[in-house]
């Protein structure tokens, strides 16, 4: 009898470790979706985002502005850590890392810019966790609006569009095929980036041009 109290007590330990362990590896998310719009907001010092479906608000992506690198929070519709990026302050192009809650890697985003004599052209690439190509888009021109990301095997995974002419704001669309293997976290990121980077190249493009 005692030794079958003991080995009660003793599974009954182990699960309890097994179901605190699970919950403190668990981090909030963003309620899947087929599609989402990612909404820039007007009065903010940074890139901030609010994430809807429909009229429904699921979370919000805001930029760290006093952080050292380029820096992004995802938050769910409670306010809570869903994930974070931050850009590589040195690296051979531009590079943005994304973590979890956590703070383990989900995965990262690098743009290549591509140069030619008549135009420039950039290509976003997506890496899961592993290091593995997850997503890559075709190229786009330099501010372009249709960002498509394929898989390796050249099958659509997700789109993030917006309007060639915004009021202000920039307004994407996310829409995600069934069977992305890019995680959607990284592609809220995405949009986010992409609207920053294309501010400050407009501020550095408009300081040149007061130059002369």
């Amino acid at each position: 009898m005692r030794f079958l109290l003991k080995n009660i007590i003793l599974a009954l330990v182990a699960f309890f470790s097994f179901v605190g362990s699970i919950q403190a590896n668990d981090c909030p998310i963003i309620r899947q979706q087929q599609s989402y719009n990612i909404n820039q907001k007007f009065f903010t010092i940074g890139s901030d985002f609010d994430i809807l479906s429909g009229e429904h608000k699921l979370g919000k992506v805001i930029q760290k502005v006093f952080n050292w690198g380029k820096t992004f929070e995802l938050l769910n519709e409670n306010g809570q850590l869903v994930a974070k990026a931050r850009q590589q302050v040195v690296s051979f192009g531009v590079k943005v890392d994304v973590y979890d809650c956590q703070n383990r890697v989900i995965g990262s985003l690098q743009e290549n810019i591509l140069k030619s004599l008549f135009k420039i052209q950039t290509v976003y690439s997506i890496m899961d966790g592993n290091g593995q190509l997850a997503g890559q888009s075709k190229k786009l021109d330099f501010f372009g609006t249709d960002i498509t990301f394929f898989n390796a095997s050249g099958q659509l995974n997700a789109s993030l569009s917006r309007p060639f002419i915004n009021w202000m704001t920039d307004k994407w669309v996310l829409v995600l095929n069934g069977n992305s293997t890019v995680d959607s976290r990284i592609l809220f990121f995405t949009a986010a980036y992409k609207t920053s980077a294309d501010s400050d190249r407009n501020s550095d493009s408009s300081s040149s041009s007061s130059k002369k």
